[in-house]
């Protein structure tokens, strides 16, 4: 295309100088016409059709191709301008409307509705970020209030769980110190059960001694040429009773002593020795009454011993004596019954105690089981809690990081 054709502007028809002039031939105009068609189809938009004859016949076509030009030229222009400001989020910018028209015109109002949408778009997702921004910041200052109450929380189950370590430790070592001691206690029992059972005995053959003084005393009573032998008897089964009846004195003021010291032992042990404290003060009593037995059996030996030598001095009251022998030697069997009876019901007693403290002792050693893993399981719950914490510290930290990065975008 000629350099002449490429003159952007208006319309290119001249007056001619000279009426007479000849004029270029149709197919040269179309020719022109044509090159400048295709420079625009190139987008070459400011080239024109100049030196337009206006009397030429073909004249207005090829000034309607130059309005043409004009006016797509214009909005190219126009359009290109308002989308680079939109680009730059300049909105102020539009596509100036004036002298378009048809489809440029509805094109023009298309792209600064479009402009308009994107600076309504642009403040709407401003407006959105702040929203989302201040919702990430509350989020933030919630997940931090709560993971300042979790460290609170866990800080306090771990506190309570030491305590509950340390108190369950002491629990353990007490439960130990107890079952050491009711060990000692059973042993105790043992031997005073061992020393009932000897004071049965013993008041089993006090018994058969005094069946034999009264048999002794009715053979006196028909014997009455033997009564000086039979005296002596007496008085040597006088004898050997009061020995055995101060041994049973001794076995009973041991066995209140014991009884005395288990009672003790029992309100050391609290409401679990409570029926222990009973059964061990039912001892006692027990060993009280065995010495009033014996005190009172030790009286009448000495009575029927002053009574046999009564009877030496004076033959006359040998029967009389005798009877009260008699007598006397029955009450000491029923005594001797009884006591035997007694003893037999302390050993029962001191049994029943001794099953108790193996039933306790049972029971402390299971305490000291249990406190020993309560102890165990209070320092894993503590470990727990430990790896807990640190699982928030990290919870924490990832939190702290997405949000920073959520408001840097």
């Amino acid at each position: 295309m000629e350099n002449s054709n490429k003159n952007a502007g208006s319309n290119g028809t001249q007056p001619s100088d000279k009426a007479n002039t000849k004029m270029k031939p149709t197919t040269e105009w179309i020719k022109i016409a044509t090159e400048v068609c295709r420079d625009a189809a190139r987008g070459e938009l400011e080239s024109r059709v100049l030196n337009i004859e206006p009397g030429h016949e073909i004249a207005p076509l090829l000034d309607a191709i130059n309005d043409m030009l004009d006016l797509a030229d214009a909005y190219v222009r126009e359009s290109a301008t308002a989308m680079t400001y939109a680009a730059e989020s300049k909105y102020f910018r539009k596509v100036l409307p004036t002298g378009l028209q048809g489809t440029y015109q509805n094109a023009a109002n298309t792209i600064n509705t479009t402009i308009e949408q994107m600076d309504l778009n642009e403040t709407t997702l401003a407006e959105t970020r702040r929203v989302q921004a201040e919702s990430e910041m509350r989020e933030r200052e919630a997940s931090e209030r709560l993971q300042q109450e979790i460290a609170m929380g866990t800080t306090q189950i771990e506190q309570g769980s030491q305590q509950v370590a340390v108190a369950s430790q002491s629990l353990a070592t007490g439960a130990t110190e107890q079952a050491a001691n009711l060990e000692e206690i059973s042993a105790s029992l043992e031997e005073m059960a061992s020393m009932t059972r000897n004071n049965s005995e013993n008041t089993s053959q006090a018994s058969v001694l005094a069946n034999e003084s009264r048999k002794a005393t009715e053979k006196g009573q028909t014997e009455m040429q033997t009564m000086s032998s039979a005296m002596d008897d007496i008085s040597k089964s006088s004898s050997q009773i009061s020995k055995i009846i101060k041994v049973i004195d001794e076995i009973a003021f041991q066995t209140n002593l014991l009884a005395l010291n288990a009672a003790v032992e029992a309100a050391r042990a609290g409401e679990a020795g409570k029926g222990f404290a009973v059964v061990a003060d039912e001892v006692r009593n027990l060993a009280q009454r065995s010495a009033e037995a014996a005190k009172n059996t030790s009286a009448m030996i000495e009575e029927s011993s002053e009574r046999a030598l009564a009877g030496v001095k004076i033959c006359q009251s040998v029967v009389a004596a005798l009877d009260e022998i008699g007598e006397s030697a029955k009450k000491t069997d029923e005594l001797l019954t009884e006591i035997s009876s007694i003893s037999k019901e302390q050993t029962d007693g001191i049994e029943q105690i001794n099953s108790g403290v193996t039933e306790l002792d049972k029971v402390t050693q299971q305490n000291a089981a249990n406190a020993e893993e309560m102890a165990a399981g209070a320092q894993e719950t503590a470990a727990q809690v430990t790896a807990l914490n640190e699982t928030v510290a990290k919870f924490s930290n990832k939190g702290s990081q997405g949000t920073d990065l959520s408001l840097a975008a």
